[in-house]
């Protein structure tokens, strides 16, 4: 091969590893994209209100709060959240995403428990929306990427943080193994999902932890789905 061959033979072979890069960085980018429209298709907000006292004049005086779920059955319309989100509630509504009515669909409460904080509600109607994909909690491991989705302070709808699992098996109080993960997690986030990667739900986000003065340290806790799983069917 003279010299003239092999600098057109170099040129060619280089030309060809150059118009592959960008076909090798789709299909990375494609690969590794992560789709979070899923997610929050599946999720919900949930507003309450519970009847707290009388005032002076007779009247009730009404507290309402604001909290997270996620559809788990398009075909029964139900949704898990945590209990403590719909602990005393007279009233329930829950919002899915891109509702743009001012009141949400009503939902009654199927069963909950306080002991390990999940609760089943059911919706007057859900027709249209998508149900979420459930993960396999026991084989998250720490460092998996996790994403919280949820309504954060109860004025952020449809909001999604982004974080790792740092421990599988955090207790705090009583026996619920938690994941522990530092995905933002705040007042309203309760009782959203957290999902892995690929989308499917490996937990319910029930707790922070925060300071003596109720400051957030930035660590939150999901209950494991396979333990939600359990505890479901022990309520129904």
């Amino acid at each position: 091969m003279n010299m003239k061959s092999t600098i057109l033979w170099r040129f060619a072979v280089l030309g060809l590893f150059v118009s592959m890069v960008p076909l090798g960085i789709y299909a990375l980018e494609k690969h590794d994209k992560v789709d979070t429209d899923k997610m929050l298709d599946v999720s919900v907000s949930i507003r309450t209100m519970s009847h707290v006292t009388v005032d002076k004049f007779g009247d009730s005086v009404w507290d309402v709060s604001n909290g997270s779920g996620f559809l788990v059955s398009s075909r029964t319309c139900e949704v898990w959240t945590n209990h403590h989100v719909i602990a005393d509630a007279a009233l329930i509504e829950v919002f899915p995403r891109g509702w743009d009515h001012a009141r949400g669909i009503p939902a009654t409460v199927v069963n909950s428990t306080p002991r390990s904080d999940i609760a089943i509600l059911q919706l007057d109607d859900c027709n249209g929306f998508p149900a979420a994909r459930l993960g396999d909690s026991d084989l998250v491991q720490p460092g998996d990427e996790t994403f919280a989705v949820g309504n954060p302070l109860g004025r952020n709808p449809d909001s999604i943080s982004r974080g790792i699992i740092s421990h599988t098996q955090r207790y705090r109080e009583g026996t619920t193994p938690y994941l522990q993960t530092d995905a933002a997690i705040n007042p309203g986030n309760s009782g959203g999902a957290l999902f892995d990667r690929k989308g499917n739900v490996i937990g319910i986000s029930t707790a922070i932890e925060t300071t003596r003065y109720g400051t957030n340290l930035g660590v939150g806790y999901a209950v494991p789905i396979n333990l939600v799983k359990e505890v479901v069917a022990e309520l129904r």
